[in-house]
């Protein structure tokens, strides 16, 4: 195992997939207030986007990739200025990535095994299911024509989705066989490494972001899912507080909690995908890194804590608080969606920004970009949050200020 020596060194959190323009504001302040530097290995792509947050970067390292053998020479480097006390991940593309570091670096995380599991979502599901929690029906194929057997096995909907990518990436509702031939030619995935169907789970669906303190869940709030009109199945916000009666909130949360120990999650963050129908909750996806989609920020508004802080604390070996840290409020993110096509004009940024309810506007397009057909989470051109005096009122707000923006597309192909 990797000694760093006992030479005093500068102490700092590692990110493995860290440059999120997202999030770095947030667990760079969090950091920074414990007195902890904040180095990111990311690739390329990713610095390009937070150009505007580089101050907040104490250490940054570009790599081709996140595969252990390219990120761990870049940090056996670095770890001669650092003490690394801890090594996260933001992504599902590095998580596994961090967690070899980690044990590397000897600083705790969650077991490779775990983190494993919650990145095939089939091993995962099925795993859920022989330890007695709710989950959709789900099949592993390998070829359209055994996809096919498999909907006519389900008797109904389906859901297509590849086995371990996220960000609604590959994922489509067939309800029948010319549905799902149709979206097979377009599903772009390995089919040798397989794919899922699913049966289409009846319900509202909501999430559940949090910490892990000294080895037990912290749920910090409960997300009420939309999603855009499609077959992709494309968030199209969050609403934080979601609606929930107390009864089958607690059975929620504790659902999740559970199945968090089950899977051996046992530092970090996790963000669960669950479904309510009728009084049964469902369980879906499990990760072992804090939820997309802003989900990080509104979970700390909504319930007035930390999510990374309590995390660098215990890597500190500091005694931890969950306690509030200022009063909760009710938020909610919407995003925009446009025609695809070239822009040819945008209105009504200003009034937006200005508006004394908006918390945020994520909005980089520019005269001249192209709009690629919503078909994934990252076609969106942007969102708004906002917040309200209830979750429904936050809900209305981020619905009127994105009615505010104006964004006029020429169609390339007319």
């Amino acid at each position: 195992m990797y000694s760093q020596g006992s030479i005093e060194k500068t102490k700092a959190v590692l990110f493995i997939g860290g440059a999120s323009r997202k999030q770095l504001p947030q667990f760079s302040c969090q950091a920074n207030q414990r007195g902890l530097k904040v180095v990111i290995i990311d690739v390329k792509t990713n610095f390009d986007h937070v150009v505007k947050f580089q101050n907040l970067i104490d250490e940054k390292c570009t790599v081709s990739s996140y595969t252990y053998d390219v990120v761990w020479p870049e940090i056996d480097k670095l770890s001669k200025i650092y003490n690394f006390v801890c090594c996260l991940a933001l992504t599902d593309k590095s998580i596994l990535t961090a967690a070899r570091i980690a044990n590397t670096l000897s600083v705790p995380h969650s077991p490779v095994s775990a983190l494993q599991l919650t990145r095939n979502k089939f091993d995962c599901r099925t795993f859920l299911s022989e330890k007695g929690f709710s989950q959709p029906e789900v099949f592993l194929c390998f070829s359209l024509t055994q996809a096919l057997e498999t909907l006519h096995k389900i008797g109904g909907p389906a859901i297509l989705k590849p086995v371990d990518d996220s960000g609604s990436s590959g994922v489509q509702l067939v309800r029948n066989i010319e549905s799902l031939r149709d979206a097979f030619k377009n599903f772009s995935y390995d089919t040798e490494r397989g794919f899922i169907l699913e049966a289409f789970q009846n319900g509202q669906e909501y999430s559940i972001d949090g910490f892990i303190l000294n080895g037990s869940p912290v749920c910090l709030a409960v997300a009420r899912k939309c999603l855009f009109d499609g077959p992709n199945f494309i968030e199209s916000g969050h609403v934080v507080p979601a609606s929930i009666s107390d009864d089958i909130l607690a059975y929620a949360k504790q659902s999740v909690s559970q199945a968090i120990v089950e899977i051996g999650l046992s530092h970090g963050f996790f963000h669960v995908e669950f479904w309510i129908d009728g009084d049964q909750v469902v369980l879906g996806e499990i990760h072992g890194r804090p939820g997309g989609d802003y989900l990080h920020l509104l979970s700390q508004l909504a319930s007035g804590v930390e999510l990374y802080g309590p995390v660098f604390e215990q890597a500190l070996g500091h005694h931890v608080s969950s306690s509030r840290c200022h009063s909760p409020e009710a938020c909610a993110v919407g995003f925009l969606s446009a025609p695809a096509g070239r822009v040819v004009s945008i209105s009504g940024i200003e009034a937006v920004v200005q508006d004394s309810d908006c918390i945020l506007l994520d909005f980089s397009l520019n005269v001249g970009d192209h709009i690629a057909p919503l078909r994934k989470s990252s076609d969106r051109p942007g969102c708004v949050i906002a917040r309200g005096a209830t979750p429904w009122h936050a809900e209305q707000t981020v619905a009127r200020l994105i009615e505010l923006i104006n964004i006029e597309v020429e169609n390339e192909f007319a």
